[in-house]
């Protein structure tokens, strides 16, 4: 790119002259490189779940990554705690498959339509659990009435004549009656969409397998987390991804709230531009405690290309294919269907074949082979989880193809299953490592955010670069970074160097003209 000689004192004759228009090139569109990402692949999934997870996306003409994904974390967050994986054969280690994920896209990208199409089979879960709940309350309070009806004539002072029989007797049926009165039933909850962490301490108490939390915009949860009166939450969410002790909270007016297993499942959309200032605090170390990492699947695919417009009456048949998976999964016995559960231990588990543990240790060798090669911290510390992410979706794989059986057959976890599931591990890595590359290639968003102060009037013809290290903002503090993206813009025609005659003392910083085009994009 020729830079331009021009003496101070001619230089707004010079400038006038530059600034027309026909002088300039036509500013070329400023895109994000993205790390490249491979398209979703249906057979990543088990053939219960594929024809779903393609029919709802290509009648919404959406990634079929953002069913895909939202859809496999509803059934982890089905099986919850109900039982778990043990990745090693004599090792007590285990997981559980609640697992957290996000759908990541720009506003109108179809990101909540296609939660909803993956979360649909809580809705119907939702919708027997109340069923059965109105069913069991109309018992209760018979039960409730022929209880308190017959406390009434035990208490009253001819109880024994009226009923025939001694005092000893009345005060023993009297006891009886205190101690065990008619148990008032829970609604069984599968889903929560905005909730203190106290009201969800309280949901999963009664719900001892679990549940799913789901925000449209999970940036704001994330962001509560940082506000002033929330320091608990934190402690609160990573305690509830690993899913496997138990957790007390107390709180004046709510008293003391004791979850024996706080298994909770986590999944939402996030805008790229709202979940870079996260990434930000995660990489420069103030915000990272691994709350982001644990969002395991997590992805950001590029949008479908060759839109069109498709209207077609939905496979009815998938669909309650997968509503029947997700209720046998719901009211499973995972002890009939070949989990074992130790005495210390109240969650049965599964465990690999034995012809197919050698696979999972050469994965898992390859894993940490990987995790200490990473060049990059944040990198090292998302692929960690995955020792958890695996085991867990080959779980769910394995106990979705039991329950697709009429009748589930006791079984190990099988080799296709964790094939699937190493699959899957490649798969998001790849989405993983476009999501951090947002913020650890440091130019895309400094050139995004130059490029947003220029079009908006914030920077003028002239400037120089240190005005804009100097400005204080978001990304553009380093003066090389600076240097750098003025550079890119220049040659993307954006902006044109002005070389100030040499002086005495320090350099002078270099200074730009704007392309008078810039405005009018």
């Amino acid at each position: 790119m020729k830079i331009i000689d021009i003496p101070q004192t001619t230089v707004e004759l010079l400038k006038y002259r530059l600034n027309d228009a026909d002088s300039w090139p036509v500013p070329a569109e400023l895109k994000e490189n993205l790390q490249p990402v491979p398209p979703f692949a249906p057979d990543l999934l088990p053939d219960v779940l594929r024809d779903y997870v393609m029919d709802a996306a290509h009648r919404m003409q959406s990634p079929p990554d953002f069913v895909a994904v939202s859809c496999v974390a509803t059934l982890g967050s089905i099986i919850g705690a109900g039982c778990g994986v043990r990745p090693k054969q004599k090792d007590d280690w285990y997981e559980l498959p609640n697992l957290w994920g996000a759908v990541i896209g720009g506003p109108s990208t179809m990101k909540t339509p296609s939660i909803s199409a993956g979360t649909e089979p809580l809705s119907w879960l939702e919708h027997y659990a109340k069923e059965e709940y109105e069913q069991e309350m109309a018992r209760f309070m018979i039960q409730k009435l022929e209880h308190d009806h017959e406390l009434k004539l035990l208490k009253s002072d001819k109880a024994a004549q009226n009923l025939g029989i001694s005092a000893a007797e009345v005060q023993e049926r009297m006891r009886a009656l205190i101690a065990n009165p008619p148990k008032e039933p829970q609604l069984r909850r599968y889903k929560s969409n905005d909730a203190t962490i106290e009201k969800v301490a309280e949901l999963i108490r009664d719900t001892p397998r679990g549940m799913l939390l789901m925000r449209d915009e999970l940036t704001g949860l994330l962001n509560t987390c940082n506000r002033p009166g929330h320091e608990g939450d934190r402690a609160f969410y990573l305690e509830g991804w690993n899913g496997k002790h138990s957790f007390m909270t107390d709180r004046i007016g709510r008293g003391s709230v004791l979850v024996p297993n706080l298994c909770l499942s986590l999944f939402g959309g996030i805008q790229p531009a709202k979940l870079q200032d996260y990434i930000w605090g995660a990489v420069a170390g103030h915000d990272n405690d691994g709350l982001l990492q644990r969002f395991q699947l997590m992805v950001y695919p590029d949008l479908v290309d060759n839109w069109s417009y498709v209207d077609q009456q939905r496979d009815t048949e998938a669909r309650d294919r997968l509503i029947t998976i997700a209720r046998r999964l719901a009211n499973a016995d995972f002890k009939a269907w070949g989990a074992d559960q130790e005495v210390i231990k109240k969650t049965p588990s599964f465990r690999f074949c034995p012809e197919v543990q050698p696979l999972f240790v050469e994965w898992l060798t390859g894993l940490e082979k990987k995790i200490r090669e990473m060049e990059h911290p944040i990198m090292a510390e998302h692929l960690s989880k995955y020792r958890k992410l695996i085991p867990a979706l080959a779980l769910i794989f394995h106990l979705v193809d039991q329950a697709d059986k009429r009748k589930p057959q006791r079984a190990d976890i099988s080799k296709a299953a964790l094939q699937r599931a190493i699959r899957w591990g490649a798969y998001l890595e790849s989405h993983a490592k476009r999501i951090y590359s947002i913020v650890i290639d440091a130019r895309q968003p400094a050139i995004q955010v130059l490029a947003g102060k220029i079009k908006s009037g914030k920077l003028q013809d002239g400037f120089s670069e240190r005005d804009v290290y100097k400005a204080g903002w978001a990304n553009l503090s380093d003066p090389d970074l600076v240097h750098a993206v003025c550079s890119e813009l220049e040659q993307d025609g954006w902006l044109r160097r002005i070389k100030a005659e040499k002086g005495a003392g320090r350099p002078a910083s270099p200074s730009y003209l704007i392309n008078p085009q810039v405005a009018a994009k």
